[in-house]
């Protein structure tokens, strides 16, 4: 496995992540048809919402501000299919996306499922991407993400 097609891939991921704005989707669903609320503290606010059905478990636990930091997990069938991290440490080599660094991230029906709930969502959420310089990858590391993102070569 050569670290370029690694990067390659991941690079892939955050794209088609972005264009197709599925980590804002699925904020937007567990927030709009979840159990949850936002609650304001003097220097940050705390997002949480989760939404569940027979497919799909959408977990958001979000803190924006000074003492702030993001989860979103989403579950298909009772498998981690995403899990993102607003505070993903920058120098780790990962997939970026709506402001979001990606832990874990499985392609599948469950994108479709997203997209027809979030349908039913009549106002987007907008977050920003961060960008980051790429490092050099550990091989270690590049065994992780060949088997946390369904990397095949």
């Amino acid at each position: 496995m050569e670290e370029r097609k690694v990067r390659q891939k991941i690079d892939a991921i955050s794209r088609k992540l972005t264009k197709s704005h599925l980590i804002d989707k699925c904020y937007a669903v567990a927030k709009k048809l979840g159990q949850g609320k936002t609650t304001v503290y003097n220097y940050y606010t705390n997002t949480k919402f989760d939404y569940r059905d027979s497919k799909i478990d959408i977990r958001v636990n979000d803190g924006l501000g000074d003492m702030g930091g993001g989860i979103i997990e989403v579950f298909h069938d009772n498998q981690l299919v995403l899990k993102c991290d607003r505070y993903a440490d920058e120098k780790e080599f990962a997939p970026k996306a709506s402001g979001f660094g990606i832990k874990e991230y499985h392609s599948g029906e469950w994108e479709k499922l997203i997209n027809n709930l979030y349908r039913r969502k009549p106002e987007k959420e907008k977050s920003r991407p961060k960008k980051s310089a790429p490092a050099e990858v550990p091989k270690e590391q590049l065994e992780k993400l060949v088997k946390n993102y369904d990397l095949n070569f």
